[in-house]
């Protein structure tokens, strides 16, 4: 029987035994990362953590809801076991009767009700450098180009406030709705991870200026790209494509995918896109009681 756990009654070394050797291993699953964006998450758990799912449960005006965490694209059911139709049906009825919305963005894509697939444009990069960069669109190949003969150079670093501080000026909340606590979750977040050896950050310097940074988290398979940031003169460069273009060099032969998170923005979509990644959607599902 699958059983809901509070947080409190959650064993976190079975949770994470079950997470780090699930077949379809995230980051945004693991115990470290989910007590930072949803200090309070629960779970649904099937015969002793081989199957789990954690759940971001809220409450507004006195009703019980699911939402996604912030810097979370996917979560679901994990296992090092093959997750069924069958299996994910039960996990989804198994969401208590008290939570009268549900909003769960899920690496599982099934024929289900309630969902929509998500577009997310994911890059292999387990080849050559020069087998990656054929398919890389024309004008991104230009955009690169123009980007090298600029100068640009890249910095390695350990702390991301600058890019943070770089990210605010340029989008400030109108892109993503931040807030003050949101950056301060985020700062936690990547300092947790750049202890765990889970995060790389990078900034693009231009005659000693900062002009574009970017944040990738890490899973077993994938590179995570969770935020990338231009100054005005970052744009005007291309800091952005010479960013992307030097970590899938560094990055290219490994067994390991970039995923750039996203975007339903169809100009974002078609950025990522024109780096020869594919779509791989994920699916959102959602589901309120009629009277909600």
């Amino acid at each position: 029987m699958i059983q809901f756990v509070k947080n409190n009654q959650i064993d976190k070394i079975k949770w994470n035994k079950c997470i780090h050797g699930a077949i379809h291993h995230l980051v945004y699953a693991e115990s470290w990362f989910l007590d930072i964006v949803a200090p309070e998450w629960c779970a649904l758990i099937l015969d002793d953590y081989q199957y789990v799912m954690p759940l971001n449960i809220k409450q507004k005006f006195g009703i019980n809801y699911i939402c996604q965490p912030h810097f979370c694209q996917q979560l679901g059911v994990f296992s090092n076991k093959e997750i069924t139709l069958d299996i994910f049906n039960k996990f989804i009825k198994a969401i208590p009767w008290w939570i009268l919305k549900t909003d769960i963005q899920t690496y599982n894509t099934f024929p289900i009700q309630f969902k929509k697939l998500r577009t997310n444009y994911v890059l292999s990069l387990n080849q050559p450098i020069e087998i990656l960069t054929q398919g890389f669109d024309k004008q991104q190949r230009k955009n690169i180009k123009k980007a090298e003969a600029a100068n640009l150079q890249i910095r390695v670093v350990s702390n991301v406030d600058n890019i943070l501080c770089l990210y605010k000026e340029s989008y400030g909340d109108k892109y993503y709705g931040f807030e003050d606590n949101i950056y301060k979750m985020l700062n936690q977040l990547i300092s947790e991870a750049l202890l765990l050896n889970k995060v790389e950050i990078y900034e693009v310097i231009f005659n000693h200026e900062l002009i574009a940074g970017g944040i990738f988290l890490k899973s077993q398979h994938f590179y995570h790209y969770i935020l990338g940031a231009p100054s005005k003169k970052g744009r005007s460069l291309n800091a952005i494509y010479f960013l992307l273009n030097y970590f899938i060099t560094t990055h290219a032969n490994e067994t390991m995918n970039l995923d750039f998170e996203g975007s339903s923005i169809p100009s974002v979509a078609y950025f990522y896109k024109n780096f020869g990644a594919e779509n791989v959607p994920f699916t959102c599902i959602h589901k309120k009681w009629f009277f909600i």
